[in-house]
């Protein structure tokens, strides 16, 4: 009886090990790139978008004027420009 005991023991370890392995697989596959929040104050007047050549853009929510906003390549600066100036026509 006691043979019977710790095959049974066995068994349920490996079968815990198991679906650990399976909850460790799941959250690697989960992990994915993380969306990165929008830190300068330009985007609380432009809105994002993706043109139909896959470059980043930002279009203003006030005259729908388009710059580019590619962050590795562009940058925000041109879209604050816009706001400094804008406001003194809005």
């Amino acid at each position: 009886m006691s043979q019977d005991t710790r095959v049974d023991k066995v068994m349920a370890e490996s079968v815990a090990s198991d679906s650990n392995v399976v909850n460790q697989n799941s959250i690697v596959e989960s992990k994915g790139k993380k969306e990165r929040r929008n830190r300068s104050v330009a985007w609380d007047h432009f809105t994002s978008t993706i043109d139909s050549e896959g470059i980043k853009k930002g279009v203003c929510n006030y005259c729908k004027k388009e710059y580019l906003a590619d962050t590795k390549e562009h940058g925000t600066t041109a879209m604050l420009g816009h706001i400094r100036n804008a406001k003194n026509t809005l």
